[in-house]
């Protein structure tokens, strides 16, 4: 495989980018959920704007759209960040992430979950989570 495709995580490369990654998920799930808050408060008002056709109503509308957009945009330049040092953000929700990786000679993923100490477990590319098996001590 090139190296230009993905970048191959050792399993201690993978938990030195914890404490960043640890950040970004946080920061993500924050970011959601202002924005989940945002879109009743943007609905509630464009109900209000279409009942009233007054300047406020729709000027507090613009501001509400304008704001979550940039709210929307902060969500996505963080999943790029997490892109970027070339993890796989698999679920905001459990904070799941993987790391790609090369084990016992074919790539995998080193798998990992927001609340845990290290990078301990892989599983193969096609499965998942509940597939997933502890690293050889070796590895």
């Amino acid at each position: 495989m090139k190296s230009d495709s993905v970048k191959l995580f050792t399993v201690g490369e993978a938990n030195k980018e914890l404490p960043r990654i640890t950040d970004l998920v946080k920061r993500l799930r924050e970011v959601k959920a202002m924005l989940e808050k945002q879109e009743v408060q943007i609905d509630a008002l464009e109900l209000v704007t279409e009942t009233r056709e007054t300047g406020n109503a729709r000027n507090e509308l613009s501001e509400k759209v304008s704001s979550y957009n940039d709210l929307v945009q902060e969500f996505y330049d963080h999943i790029d960040e997490i892109n970027a040092v070339g993890c796989v953000l698999k679920d905001l929700e459990i904070g799941l992430i993987d790391f790609y990786s090369l084990y016992d000679d074919r790539i995998v993923f080193l798998c990992w979950q927001v609340g845990e100490e290290k990078v301990e477990h892989w599983h193969e590319i096609g499965s998942g989570f509940i597939h997933r098996q502890p690293v050889r001590s070796n590895k």
